[in-house]
């Protein structure tokens, strides 16, 4: 597969030996049934979210959980997350003291805050997200999205050190 340094397109070849332009991405896993067909529902629930009913998502993400849509799990996470108010997430831990979901969302809000700000701030957002991921594994080990974004996060690496050392 040749990628082009000027444009977002990538060329691959077909069986025929002719070349396809696709679109980054098209094809290639990250256009995955689940995120695709789901995109107005992940903005429904955000919005949900924006007003503080941080509920229906946490049902529904238990709800992929169950039928293994990590896809939709994971966007999900990435995008009603930041929507959710601080208050909101922290009451649903509090509430939820063993449910994974919500401290997936809470660790989602860190992260997008941990991009808007510098320094001291940023790293403050980094360490509650990592604390909550963390959490998260350790609630449900067999849940790839908190371990997928703890990875992501600091390396694959450094996640089993970190993992290794919290356990």
């Amino acid at each position: 597969m040749l990628e082009t340094t000027s444009s977002p397109r990538r060329r691959q070849k077909n069986r025929r030996a002719c070349i396809q332009i696709r679109a980054a991405g098209e094809g290639m896993g990250m256009d995955t049934p689940d995120t695709v067909r789901t995109a107005p529902e992940v903005t429904a629930y955000a919005f949900a979210a924006q007003s503080g009913d941080v509920f229906p998502v946490c049902m529904k993400l238990a709800e992929t959980r169950s039928d293994g849509a990590w896809g939709l799990r994971m966007a999900l996470i990435r995008h009603v997350g930041p929507a959710c108010p601080a208050a909101a997430l922290d009451r649903a831990c509090e509430l939820m003291p063993h449910a994974v979901e919500p401290l997936l969302l809470r660790a989602a809000r860190s992260l997008a805050m941990a991009n808007l700000t510098m320094c001291a701030a940023r790293r403050a957002w980094l360490k509650a997200a990592d604390a909550d991921l963390v959490a998260a594994t350790k609630l449900d080990a067999m849940d790839v999205t908190a371990r997928a974004l703890l990875a992501e996060r600091i390396g694959a690496c450094a996640w089993v050190k970190q993992t290794l050392q919290a356990a």
